[in-house]
């Protein structure tokens, strides 16, 4: 898997992913985003579900090298985009099902996401990194954004 890699995120990350959880809170809701939030302490929650994220990433790593090791070449190609791009999936408790940064070519994916698929859920994620430029351009809304999406996805998927 030469063009990405998974990871669990740190604790940081994970305090960041919970305060955009209670943030957005608002905005998940209006537009139907599954999402969860810290019950309480985060670095506590963390800490005792260590073997819970990295169970959950080494899953989710075979199930890529299975299921989709072909998909980023696919994408790559399909947006021209330069061959030596490395991606990230880092494995969160926060916020929504699948969200992205497309500044660091990071998707996160919620480990708490059943019973939808989290190799869909990522292959989602990284099409939004890749149109991106093209929903700032144009200022696409948010539903429209993800119709887009969503219909890559079943091209490329």
């Amino acid at each position: 898997m030469k063009n990405i890699t998974f990871e669990v995120c740190s604790l940081e990350e994970e305090k960041d992913n919970a305060d955009r959880a209670q943030i957005e809170t608002s905005f998940f809701k209006q537009h139907n985003i599954r999402f969860s939030a810290s019950a309480g302490n985060v670095e506590e929650e963390y800490l005792n579900n260590q073997q819970k994220y990295q169970s959950f990433k080494d899953n989710l790593e075979s199930r890529w090298l299975v299921e989709a090791s072909d998909f980023i070449e696919r994408l790559i190609k399909f947006f021209h985009e330069n061959d030596n791009k490395i991606f990230k999936v880092k494995i969160c408790n926060y916020a929504a099902l699948g969200f992205y940064d497309s500044a660091k070519n990071c998707v996160f994916i919620n480990l708490n996401c059943a019973p939808l698929d989290p190799v869909r859920i990522a292959k989602h994620e990284l099409i939004h990194i890749m149109v991106q430029p093209f929903i700032d351009e144009y200022k696409i809304q948010h539903e429209q954004k993800e119709k887009i999406v969503n219909a890559l996805l079943e091209v490329l998927a």
